[in-house]
């Protein structure tokens, strides 16, 4: 009897010893002279991931005594969302590029309010141009039968004066290339760089006569956005 206690006794000190030692990568192990030893460490972060991120800003479309004004987003670019003003990351950018070494925006949505600033009627247009070289004030009627344009006209200031334009949209289709959804490095942003080749959302108004207050525009810009390339952190 006492024989079999015993060896029931040592195969269970064995058994637990042996799912002591079955440590996992990146566990510390403590070895019977107390010693502990670092095994392996393991990824903590995946090698990419996908979140949302929103651009919001307010300002006045104006080109005072021209009849057309403009202004121009990127909206695959989040170092430089608006090139009229430097620089102007979205809000958790630079925290994600310190853990990621690029970016691509897959797709998102683009939701403009425009509000008439002046007294006789506006013809606005908002749409999507995936050439780029379309600058401030240079988004003209003659550009607003492009495929992914949407117009309206507002009334004289104080009447049905604005209206809320919402579009969602998709990189890959708007570029026309599978490419797109590969690591082509036109299409990948840095920490400090847009992309090679941009994809911008423009905003236009025309008025007959010529502007003086312009028009008020509130927008926001939601990214579904992938990051990859993720940095070597060092202890």
């Amino acid at each position: 009897m006492r024989t079999n206690r015993k060896v029931k006794r040592n195969r269970a000190q064995n058994k637990s010893r042996r799912d002591y030692s079955e440590i996992q990568p990146g566990m510390d192990k403590i070895t019977n002279n107390l010693t502990i030893v670092r095994l392996p460490k393991v990824t903590i972060l995946p090698s990419n991931i996908q979140t949302k991120c929103k651009f919001v800003q307010l300002n006045v479309i104006n080109n005072a005594g021209a009849a057309k004004a403009s202004n121009t987003f990127y909206v695959n670019g989040l170092y430089d969302v608006d090139p009229l003003l430097a620089s102007t990351a979205i809000p958790g950018f630079s925290e994600m590029m310190d853990l990621y070494q690029n970016y691509r925006v897959i797709g998102g949505e683009v939701k403009a309010r425009v509000t008439n600033n002046e007294a006789f009627p506006v013809g606005v247009a908002c749409g999507f141009v995936p050439n780029p070289g379309v600058g401030s004030n240079q988004f003209a009627v003659q550009d607003f039968g492009n495929k992914w344009t949407d117009m309206r006209v507002l009334s004289a200031k104080g009447g049905q004066d604005r209206c809320t334009f919402i579009e969602k949209f998709n990189c890959e289709n708007l570029f026309g290339s599978s490419a797109y959804s590969g690591d082509v490095g036109n299409f990948l942003g840095t920490k400090t760089t847009n992309p090679g080749t941009v994809l911008q959302w423009c905003v236009g108004l025309t008025a007959s006569p010529v502007f003086v207050s312009g028009a008020t525009l509130f927008l926001e810009i939601e990214f579904l956005v992938e990051w990859s390339n993720l940095r070597l952190f060092t202890s």
